[in-house]
């Protein structure tokens, strides 16, 4: 299968080499790839740094990501195309996903990819294995290279201990996975069960009498924002330094009466994690009615306290939430976030008060902004944008969007920030100076985030 396109090349073993052959290392990678289509040993593949013409009008291409499924019986790759606000999916036949890969890979494409693969040589249950192609041209000559090795300790570590783990989402290990885990065209699944007791105590199901919970019907549109947050922040956690991390600590403010606080700390110890999960509230009778619940249903690690975002002293945590803060809220939550050293910042801002006020409408825009709709949706667009303009800056990769369809809420814009590993020299002091020139042209003296992370 597919060694017609380009000859195998054998099977590279051992620790970690750099391959030196006089073949270029995009064809070794390529041939190497090939391979792993062959004998089905593929575990994902993701190509980053684009340097390529934009495909789609509006939208930047960031990265690439393939991975190996079943689509109606037979082998297929699923492309995962990831720009800066949404992803684009599309399913291929092997050979021609591996010639799609051929198109963007190196220059005017992809510099680089990273593919892993299972050794079945390695062992009974195989080891996983990694190769990196990086491509750079110097002096009009090809440089590029190809790095081979074995994945990380942490890696292997990481991968599901049954199939039904890995079915769960609990690591991207498919390879290791049976063909039902594969399946592209399986029934879809909800995050969570209905049946947790304590959605009963909340109000959200009732029990019904086959011994299943009833989910009711006042709360349908809350039940999909709670599956929909998973989804999101389970996709976050995976492109973090959590990702293979067991115990993950979650700090919820403004929970409210619990659903995603309780949400939280079930998928996460569904997914064989231990959940530190506390809920931080102003109304203490839901503070009581929450921790009621959870010492009733014995929740270990899920723990409800009253208190106020702006003097709250916070432990170190791994992911910060605050859906619908309302106005400065959300900027001392956030603020928050990044003292406690949060990995992952999600809200969902409310109420944008603060900078409407300030707002100076420049003259090209005051024909436009004269109507009070247009200029309140456009201090709501300025407040987040440099909410997200400092996040970035303080080494978060940062995207706001549409987390749930508008019919559902209208507080459905969300702000999600993953810590990087690293920044580049001068990266913060250029998105200040954007911050700094937004400011400028609307007249706004005051950002309350930026404020807070000066010590003011």
């Amino acid at each position: 299968m597919f060694t017609d396109l380009i000859a195998a090349p054998p099977r590279p073993t051992g620790t970690a080499a750099v391959a030196t052959d006089a073949v270029p290392a995009r064809e070794r990678f390529l041939q190497l790839l090939t391979r792993c289509l062959d004998d089905a040993s593929l575990v994902k593949l993701s190509l980053a740094h684009y340097t390529g013409a934009q495909p789609d009008a509006g939208l930047t291409l960031q990265r690439l990501l393939v991975r190996p499924i079943v689509l109606r019986g037979e082998p297929a790759l699923q492309f995962t195309w990831r720009y800066d606000t949404r992803d684009t999916v599309k399913n291929h036949p092997p050979g021609a996903g591996l010639q799609a890969i051929a198109d963007v890979l190196g220059v005017a494409g992809f510099e680089t990819a990273h593919l892993e693969w299972r050794d079945g040589d390695s062992g009974s249950t195989g080891v996983t294995r990694q190769a990196e192609f990086r491509h750079k041209l110097k002096g009009g000559r090809d440089k590029s290279k190809l790095v081979l090795g074995k994945a990380s300790p942490a890696a292997r570590d990481a991968a599901p201990a049954t199939p039904a783990d890995a079915a769960a989402g609990g690591a991207e290990d498919v390879a290791a996975a049976p063909a039902s885990a594969l399946a592209h065209n399986r029934s879809k699944q909800r995050e969570l069960s209905l049946d947790l007791p304590c959605w009963v105590d909340l109000g959200l199901s009732t029990p019904g009498p086959d011994g299943h919970a009833r989910l009711v019907p006042a709360m349908a549109r809350k039940w999909k924002q709670i599956n929909r947050f998973l989804e999101v922040v389970g996709a976050a956690l995976e492109h973090s330094a959590l990702a293979d991390q067991r115990r993950v600590s979650v700090l919820d403010f403004g929970s409210g009466k619990g659903y995603l606080t309780f949400a939280m700390h079930a998928w996460l110890t569904a997914q064989g994690r231990q959940a530190a999960v506390t809920g931080v509230e102003l109304r203490t009778g839901l503070v009581e009615l929450c921790n009621s619940s959870a010492r009733r249903h014995d929740l270990q690690g899920l723990d409800f306290s009253a208190g106020d975002v702006r003097d709250y002293q916070p432990d170190p945590v791994d992911v910060m939430i605050a859906l619908h803060a309302c106005d400065t809220a959300t900027d001392h939550a956030i603020h928050l976030g990044l003292r406690a050293g949060a990995q992952l910042i999600v809200c969902s801002p409310c109420c944008h008060k603060q900078l409407r006020p300030q707002m100076k409408s420049p003259p090209l825009l005051r024909p436009m902004l004269q109507h009070g709709i247009h200029l309140g949706q456009q201090a709501e667009m300025v407040t987040d944008s440099l909410r997200a303009l400092l996040l970035d800056a303080a080494g978060y990769d940062t995207q706001v969007f549409e987390f749930i369809a508008l019919e559902h809420t209208s507080k459905n814009k969300m702000i999600l920030a993953v810590k990087r590993p690293h920044d580049p020299p001068g990266h913060a002091a250029t998105l200040m100076a954007q911050v700094d020139a937004i400011k400028a042209y609307y007249g706004v003296t005051e950002v309350c985030l930026q404020t807070l992370m000066q010590g003011g």
